[in-house]
């Protein structure tokens, strides 16, 4: 054998007959559901630290001018997160270690004959897991951060008082853990199934190439454009999405001709998008998008596949202006 094949992971809610037909669902579920729980408890601990962090800017808070306010609270979440990340970056290690190694199971059914020095305790295993988790968790917390500043941010910007802002903040951390941490296990096990995969078949040997498999129809155009694809085992595929060496190219994506103000713009870039969407009907408007993308509601930023009918989003008619001194920023922008 000198070409291994890579699937991506889903599509939609299904997985790839080729995973599917190597490793039994049900235990790639169980690697997503523990990824969760780890995912969704450590953000809790982290948007906790967070919310006890605007104690630290609470003198001079009426004083103090709104960027200033809101970028000192952004330097109290990282001193109140900074013993965090080393035991959130553990754990997360430990919640890739089932995905790996059920990846290293399904490459060696490729391998029949051949003896394999690998498995999850093999160093290269190790340092992967560890590395890429210590990535994933220091990116996770700078996101939340972020998350939390831009609130605090807005709500200084329409004038709320101290109370009010600590309520939204409130809100948000309530809420972004839970949908973050699906999206987050989603994307992870499959790419650590894929990293399993890769590391097996380069310690066989004897497999020199690998192949991206997908050719299903609610995957992007991105990921079908690999579709048959081969590249050397240690060469990269590069899309817009940027530089990977396995499946899965990105998380979540939003429909085209959708209309985004911004006074900061540095770039952007459009990809096709074939699968489940979800409609958002208010007052004779509409919205079509993923269903993993955010929309912004009163208890702060909420994937859109988790509200229900009747809930509030933030919105604006089209003919109302920005106040002046809100400039049209993607991150302060309402939904519709």
């Amino acid at each position: 054998m000198t070409t291994a094949v890579l699937a991506p992971s889903r599509a939609a809610e299904a997985w790839h007959p080729r995973i599917a037909g190597k490793t039994k669902v049900a235990d790639l579920l169980k690697a997503e559901a523990s990824l969760e729980r780890i995912a969704v408890r450590h953000l809790r601990l982290v948007t906790a630290a967070a919310l006890g962090a605007l104690d630290g800017v609470a003198v001079g808070f009426a004083e103090t001018p709104e960027e200033g306010l809101a970028d000192a609270f952004g330097r109290a979440i990282d001193d109140a997160t900074a013993d965090l990340q080393a035991q959130f970056a553990r754990d997360l290690a430990g919640g890739l270690g089932p995905a790996v190694q059920l990846g290293g199971a399904a490459a060696l059914t490729d391998l029949p004959g051949i003896g394999v020095d690998w498995s999850l305790a093999h160093p290269e295993a190790q340092a992967w897991m560890q590395e890429h988790a210590l990535g994933l968790a220091k990116g996770l917390i700078e996101t939340t951060r972020e998350t939390m500043r831009s609130a605090m941010l807005a709500g200084l910007l329409l004038g709320e008082s101290r109370d009010e802002i600590a309520e939204r903040l409130r809100a948000v951390a309530a809420d972004v853990p839970e949908w973050r941490a699906r999206l987050i296990a989603q994307t992870e096990v499959i790419r650590s199934y894929s990293q399993g995969a890769l590391q097996t078949y380069r310690a066989s040997g004897v497999v020199r190439r690998k192949r991206w498999l997908d050719a299903q129809p609610r995957s992007c155009r991105t990921c079908r454009g690999h579709d048959g694809t081969v590249r050397a085992l240690g060469a990269v595929w590069t899309s817009r999405f940027g530089r990977y060496e396995s499946p899965p190219a990105h998380p979540g994506c939003v429909l085209p001709n959708t209309l985004i103000e911004s006074d900061c713009l540095e770039g952007a870039y459009r990809a096709w998008f074939d699968g489940e969407m979800v409609e958002l009907c208010f007052k004779g408007r509409r919205l079509t998008v993923s269903p993993n993308h955010p929309i912004a509601t009163p208890q702060g930023w909420i994937a859109v596949q988790f509200l229900q009918e009747g809930d509030y989003v933030f919105g604006r008619p089209q003919a109302q202006g920005m106040a002046p001194r809100i400039g049209p920023n993607i991150e302060l922008t309402p939904a519709f």
